[in-house]
């Protein structure tokens, strides 16, 4: 398509300028005053093709102009066609969010949620935090005792009976409790089927 462009570019120019400047006599009359005893049937002859030639050069320098210099970057760099075709933006979906750093600190009320989102929730972050916010209020210390007299602790309220490996001591430190509730989402097949804010939707309300 922009060969063709280009050639059609030049044939224009060639006409204009062979078909005004040469029949005008211009060039003509110069070549009489420097050559006297050429004939102007030879003058013809040693102009047109200068001519042509210089027109069509002119021409393919116009059209690769016009046409966004595309053909003289390929002709000085024959990899930037291939570069520039091959090359796309990325979508917002392969754009991923920057990591939030995980505090030092895991005390106070933001210091819990960022700490939460550091984890590796396989792109649940937030729906980690809305459970978290949902069963305790993000409170480190927060029991419920339930009907069949198993304690549910800490910020995830890790149930006493079901995850016996998670000790008082770590349920009720917001770090290792939040810890201890990400391996429980990964055991489960990264899901929260195991908190039931979770499971009947109280957690919807906390969501960004």
């Amino acid at each position: 398509m922009a060969i063709h462009l280009l050639l059609d570019r030049s044939i224009v120019l060639w006409y204009y300028v062979c078909m005004t400047r040469c029949k005008t006599g211009i060039v003509h009359h110069w070549y009489k005053s420097a050559y006297p005893t050429m004939s102007r049937k030879q003058r013809k002859g040693v102009v047109i093709w200068p001519w042509l030639a210089a027109a069509f050069m002119f021409g393919i320098l116009i059209g690769a102009w016009l046409a966004n210099h595309q053909l003289l970057v390929e002709l000085i760099d024959p990899t930037a066609h291939a570069m520039i075709i091959s090359y796309t933006f990325p979508t917002p979906t392969t754009i991923k969010p920057k990591p939030v750093q995980c505090p030092t600190e895991v005390i106070l009320r933001q210091q819990i949620i960022n700490y939460i989102l550091c984890k590796d929730w396989d792109g649940q972050g937030n729906t980690a935090v809305a459970v978290a916010h949902a069963e305790s209020g993000f409170d480190p210390e927060q029991k419920n005792l339930n009907d069949g007299h198993s304690l549910d602790r800490g910020v995830f309220q890790i149930n006493q009976k079901y995850h016996s490996e998670v000790s008082n001591l770590c349920a009720f430190d917001a770090k290792c409790n939040i810890d201890a509730a990400n391996r429980i989402f990964k055991a489960n097949g990264s899901s929260f089927n195991q908190w039931s804010a979770y499971n009947n939707g109280s957690y919807l309300q906390f969501l960004p």
